[in-house]
């Protein structure tokens, strides 16, 4: 596998679904799919709470492009085969070094409407499949809150190995008590 910094692929197309990089138009549907989700999403993730509201959407969509740009992280929106309806986001995140080490973590997150319908797994299987196959990774890690099951399903239903669980890691997205990460990873020879 070669990690030396090849150009990042912008779309990618399998399985019913479009990923591809986030794009100004994307703001009033992605306003949208976190207003209808806030209740849906906010348990676990707290930055929902940063992008609320059309002019929160353009914000992030533009920290999206910038950060793409300077090549520090890949977001991600999740589409339908036609481009334009927006299921969720994910993305691979620089998280775990620079992009010559090969390991990243990978993140998504479904808009409700589209929650339990089979569409993260599809998601997280081509995030992972285009991740090795033409972003050259060579190491994928999921993280999620521990009491996540739906997102614990997930990494394990795309043959993601549970490697350990942080215990009292970080704090709870609405709560703000001590809550634990489950630490999943696929390796690009799996």
């Amino acid at each position: 596998m070669s990690t030396k910094s090849p150009t990042p692929h912008r779309r990618h197309t399998g399985g019913g679904l479009c990923l591809r990089a986030w794009r100004p138009t994307d703001a009033p549907a992605l306003a949208d799919a976190l207003a209808t989700s806030h209740g849906h999403l906010r348990p676990w993730m707290d930055w929902i709470d940063r992008h609320q509201g059309l002019d929160g959407a353009v914000d992030y969509v533009r920290e999206c492009e910038g950060r793409w740009l300077l090549r520090e992280d890949f977001a991600l929106a999740i589409c339908g085969d036609d481009e334009t309806t927006l299921l969720g986001g994910c993305g691979f995140h620089l998280r775990q070094g620079p992009w010559e080490q090969g390991a990243v973590e990978v993140g998504m997150w479904i808009r409700q409407s589209a929650a339990h319908k089979g569409t993260g797994t599809t998601a997280l299987q081509e995030l992972t499949s285009w991740g090795f196959a033409r972003w050259g990774w060579r190491r994928l890690v999921w993280r999620c809150d521990g009491s996540n099951l739906a997102s614990r399903k997930v990494a394990e239903r795309c043959g993601y190995t549970l490697e350990g669980v942080l215990r009292q890691d970080g704090r709870n997205a609405t709560d703000d008590d001590f809550r634990d990460t489950a630490c999943y990873a696929r390796l690009w020879d799996d």
